[in-house]
């Protein structure tokens, strides 16, 4: 398992690697690395607007299924992350990845998640999943237009729905938001 994990470490940062480089060829400037934002941080909360989580909800009873290309739905796990849950869990608001850095067997092939799309469920409890669906958006710098910081891509998350409901509009609107203190906010019973 240890080889595995070593074997997935390494190969996701020669991967980074050969992308920062052809990412520089693609932007044609002087440009590095690509920034990701793949996190959405979330308050629960009932119907009168009182905290659940650490209420109602708590770290050891959460868990995130991803689900993969080959429709595969897989439980989150991973023992060589400071987050191996997929999730972190503050006092008013959970902050989960949208996507897990990590692949799966299935029938003698590798399966990721999409690039484009993300599909996960949310176990709260053993009787309370809902669905998130994320769309991701990716910028690419030019010599015309670049992006801030000299980064060459950025990856982001960009519309977000719960059990089909659109929560985010955008990553900029979320952003904005944030800043100002205001979450996107899930009403649970």
């Amino acid at each position: 398992m240890k080889t595995y994990i070593k074997i997935t470490v390494l190969s996701v940062f020669l991967l980074l690697l050969q992308s920062c480089d052809k990412q520089r060829d693609d932007c044609d400037r002087d440009c590095f690395g690509f920034y990701i934002d793949e996190n959405l941080v979330l308050k629960v909360q009932d119907m009168e607007g009182n905290n659940l989580l650490n209420n109602k909800y708590f770290t050891d009873s959460i868990k995130l299924y991803y689900i993969y290309t080959d429709g595969c739905k897989i439980y989150y796990y991973n023992i060589a992350s400071d987050v191996k849950k997929g999730f972190i869990m503050y006092n008013d608001v959970i902050d989960i990845g949208l996507i897990p850095i990590s692949y799966h067997e299935h029938n003698g092939k590798f399966y990721s998640t999409s690039n484009d799309t993300c599909q996960m469920f949310i176990e709260w409890n053993s009787q309370d999943t809902d669905t998130i669906v994320t769309t991701f958006v990716h910028l690419k710098g030019t010599k015309e237009n670049p992006l801030p910081s000299g980064y060459c891509r950025w990856d982001l998350y960009d519309k977000i729905y719960y059990n089909g409901k659109l929560i985010v509009s955008s990553w900029e609107d979320n952003q904005e938001k944030m800043s100002q203190g205001i979450y996107p906010t899930i009403i649970k019973e």
